[in-house]
């Protein structure tokens, strides 16, 4: 079955993803700086708002390369409290230098003890299939986001489906970053990629920091059969 996952910022976004038919939340602030860990008062305010799952993204730097002590502490105290909270799911992406910082990633996924996508600092890996299979060494670890690197979709949609290949059976590749009703139509016929990711396109005029639009939401929902 294909699987829509919508971007929120707020309970009202939650409400509005479910109203629009979407399958899953992920759960931001400052989603156009890429998104960061939500407040503990919004991620209760989501969880009580929508029935629908929600990943919590655990993030408090720009730079996806985090090596302070403190500061990997304090991540791994957020996705504690994620699943405290009632999450269904975690959001990470740590790298040291071109590859994934794989032992900081299970430390901060241990303490969430919940399943977890690895976002777009995917996309700063130097060797995508390489990655992968670290990824897959990760507990946890059981979607990669990817937006398929440089080009027109023609050529991220077979970057795609080589990384799906290369993910299976560990891990789901989850499509992102640019999809919209198009993009996905282009995807379902040709990958077989059936989950996607989505910003700008589940909000009225493609605007980030706009609310999101159930009717949006939809239009989405309704390209994922065709």
């Amino acid at each position: 079955m294909a699987l829509l996952e919508v971007i929120c910022q707020t309970e009202d976004d939650a409400r509005q993803a479910e109203e629009g038919g979407g399958h899953r939340i992920e759960l931001v602030r400052g989603i156009s700086r890429g998104g960061f860990t939500p407040s503990r008062g919004v991620i209760e305010a989501v969880l009580r708002a929508t029935r629908l799952p929600v990943r919590v993204m655990i993030r408090e730097d720009e730079n996806h390369e985090v090596t302070d002590e403190a500061r990997i502490a304090s991540l791994a105290e957020s996705a504690r409290q994620a699943k405290e909270l009632g999450a269904s799911g975690v959001v990470v992406g740590l790298r040291r230098g071109g590859k994934p910082d794989c032992a900081h990633t299970a430390r901060v996924l241990a303490a969430a003890g919940l399943p977890a996508t690895f976002h777009h600092a995917f996309e700063e890996l130097d060797d995508a299939l390489a990655a992968i299979g670290s990824l897959k060494t990760i507990p946890g670890i059981d979607r990669i986001l990817s937006h398929g690197g440089p080009g027109g979709w023609e050529a991220k949609a077979a970057r795609l489906e080589q990384r799906r290949r290369a993910a299976l059976p560990e891990i789901t590749l989850l499509a992102g970053g640019g999809v919209d009703e198009s993009v996905i139509r282009l995807l379902r016929e040709r990958t077989g990629i059936v989950e996607f990711h989505a910003g700008r396109a589940a909000r009225a005029g493609g605007d980030a920091e706009a609310a999101v639009s159930a009717a949006q939401v939809k239009r989405l929902a309704r390209a994922l059969v065709g």
